[in-house]
């Protein structure tokens, strides 16, 4: 049986490498929304992309979300138009509130709506929650970012700060 196991994994390894990467993107998409998600046009979702709640996401036009992110709509998520999501990034819409000696686990979720404008990047390995990050900005990989960012900002680090404006056309 094991035989079997690794001959079976290497065709569909085989099988996957030549297969069609935009066409398992297209995939994601129209299963995502099936199950609820508001999704634009040439959207690419690649593959390990995990979304919590689609029911509660919405992403505009022309969007990419590159592989092994992970999306958590408890509360509700916005993206774009012409976002760009590196990999393994992850954007979350709640929160535990602390409760003094109470075990965090046990405490309540708090709700957050997170709002990602037109035109923004957000960096390799970096975390969103619960904020507004406004149109042309970029965020730096591997930044924390839990507070509001401005037009064409660019932020980085952990927590995220105000690195510079970008100059724009």
């Amino acid at each position: 049986m094991d035989r079997f196991k690794k001959a079976f994994a290497y065709l569909l390894i085989e099988i996957l490498r030549n297969y069609n990467y935009n066409m398992l993107s297209r995939l994601r998409v129209k299963l995502y929304r099936v199950l609820g998600a508001s999704i634009g046009n040439d959207v690419k979702i690649k593959s390990g992309v995990i979304i919590e709640f689609p029911e509660k996401l919405i992403i505009g036009n022309s969007t990419s979300i590159q592989h092994n992110c992970y999306i958590s709509a408890y509360g509700k998520i916005i993206i774009g138009s012409n976002v760009s999501i590196a990999h393994s990034v992850s954007i979350l819409s709640s929160t535990h509130e602390y409760e003094g000696d109470v075990i965090i686990r046990e405490t309540p979720l708090k709700l957050l709506n997170v709002n990602i404008q037109d035109n923004v990047w957000i960096g390799m390995k970096s975390s969103i929650v619960g904020v507004t990050i406004c149109s042309g900005s970029v965020v730096g990989a591997n930044s924390y970012v839990n507070r509001d960012t401005t037009e064409n900002e660019v932020v980085g680090g952990s927590p995220a700060r105000h690195i510079k404006y970008r100059e724009t056309k």
